[in-house]
């Protein structure tokens, strides 16, 4: 009897080794990363930073992903010094520095990545005041990237061409007329800036760019439809985590501004309850009537209205 106990003794400590042993080897990316990253491996932080960024197997944190996406640049990896950079733009939670987002464009620039060299002369361009120092490293810099057969570094270039030649370059360096109207306060142009880098139409698509137009158009110009899709672009779905509280910011911003598509997706989530937002009829009637009001050519029946 005492035999047979103790082959059952062991036999439960054998398998309590085993499970510990499998526990101990599934594959944990977050875990796996940080100790490759504390290593040195440069790729590994720069995996690491973009999970702290969107918040994948890990609670997001901004702060955290800059610090290592500064580690992975320093460790020679060039797409880790554009996200550095692209931090330092002021897009997240992070301030903005544009002495910071330069230096790390040129990094990236150094390091063969031709867009980090557009992107540097361009801040060097935008500056209120451009030094001449700040025009001759532009300028050093769109001749990089146009040797590399770049189209944006040569158009860079033909600026400062144009300038030798006395040409008119006043909006050279802007993506389209519609971006130019735009920093000249014509909202309803940052909304078509949007459009097109929402849609990638004429030019490269940018949802960050596309975002960045949508708010300017809706903070500064109270552009309803601006506000409305920028809002469904921060709307939670099964492939994009989003920001509720911002997309219904934005939304009820479109909705005031008489956009009444943005009424209706409001009233439809308040009915239904969406992403984490708790039914409410109240709400939703009060945005149908508002969407009502705002559309002459409403989707629901005048008696429904």
């Amino acid at each position: 009897m005492l035999r047979f106990f103790l082959c059952v003794l062991f036999t439960i400590l054998l398998a309590s080794c085993v499970t510990t042993n499998t526990v101990s080897n599934v594959a944990n990316p977050i875990r796996d990363n940080t100790v490759k990253c504390d290593a040195g491996d440069g790729y590994a932080c720069h995996v690491l930073s973009g999970s702290y960024a969107r918040g994948r197997g890990v609670e997001e944190d901004h702060e955290k992903a800059l610090a290592l996406s500064i580690k992975a640049c320093g460790l020679n990896q060039n797409e880790a010094c554009m996200y550095a950079a692209l931090f330092y733009s002021g897009i997240f939670e992070i301030p903005k520095d544009v002495d910071k987002s330069i230096f790390y464009h040129e990094k990236a620039c150094s390091g063969g990545i031709t867009r980090g060299c557009n992107s540097a002369a361009k801040l060097h361009m935008l500056r209120k005041d451009p030094t001449p120092e700040d025009i001759e490293k532009a300028q050093a810099l769109y001749n990089t990237a146009c040797l590399r057969g770049d189209e944006d570094g040569c158009k860079g270039k033909r600026l400062f061409d144009d300038v030798a030649a006395g040409r008119d370059t006043s909006r050279s360096l802007y993506e389209s007329e519609f971006e130019y109207q735009c920093y000249e306060g014509d909202y309803e142009s940052c909304k078509v800036q949007g459009d097109r880098y929402l849609k990638g139409k004429d030019t490269r698509e940018n949802l960050p760019k596309a975002a960045f137009f949508f708010d300017r158009a809706c903070l500064g110009g109270n552009v309803g439809e601006a506000c409305h899709k920028l809002g469904l672009m921060l709307l939670p779905t099964r492939k994009n985590k989003g920001d509720q509280n911002k997309s219904l910011a934005y939304l009820n911003a479109g909705c005031e501004a008489n956009y009444d598509k943005s009424c209706l997706v409001l009233s439809n989530i308040y009915y239904i309850g969406h992403g984490g937002v708790a039914s409410d009829v109240e709400k939703a009637e009060y945005y149908k009537k508002k969407h009502c009001e705002a559309s002459l050519e409403s989707r629901l029946s005048i008696k429904e209205c």
